[in-house]
């Protein structure tokens, strides 16, 4: 894990792309690349996501939470194509986030494939803890609002989107939650 400051800039490799895991989507990314690809949102979910519930483990408290992931077709994101993101414009806030997610930046594991597998890294601008801390936060802050959005909703994401979901297929124990330091 980064403890100070590293150096990264996209280089469009598509190896982020085809390291296999789950790209979630909030709702806002799924109704922006349904509109990218001009297709109906129900359309966009039924091709390209597929319906999954992540257990989040705090002590012996234990939340599991719905969302909607990209596929992959083996290790490689559904919308990757020749090496490039189709929907580059329109991309999740995952993948615009990347590589300050808490998926690498809290987790040694995470970080190490990202910092070993990325063509990206040490080419570009510093980031900078402060840079860091406030990605965090943000991240933090995006899934207080979706968790709250999808309490509002009876935790059924199905309601929240206003659409169809096949049943979500567990994920356990793989989430890492992220503490906003007041």
């Amino acid at each position: 894990m980064p403890t100070e400051a590293f150096k990264f800039e996209c280089t469009r490799c598509g190896k982020c792309c085809r390291w296999g895991g789950w790209v979630c989507l909030y709702p806002d990314d799924v109704s922006r690349l349904a509109a990218y690809k001009v297709i109906s949102t129900q359309e966009f979910i039924d091709s390209y996501t597929m319906h999954i519930a992540v257990e989040y483990k705090s002590g012996t408290m234990t939340t599991v939470v719905p969302y909607l992931a990209l596929k992959s077709i083996g290790d490689t994101c559904i919308l990757l194509d020749d090496n490039l993101c189709s929907v580059h414009e329109a991309k999740p806030v995952h993948c615009s986030a990347s590589p300050l997610l808490a998926e690498f930046l809290l987790d040694d594991s995470g970080w190490e494939q990202f910092s070993t597998g990325c063509d990206g890294m040490n080419q570009g601008p510093v980031i900078t803890r402060p840079e860091i801390d406030q990605a965090l936060m943000q991240q933090a802050e995006r899934d207080m609002v979706y968790e709250a959005d999808l309490e509002k909703h009876g935790w059924d994401l199905g309601i929240l989107l206003g659409v169809k979901l096949a049943k979500a297929e567990l994920i356990p124990e793989i989430g890492f939650e992220v503490e906003i330091e007041e």
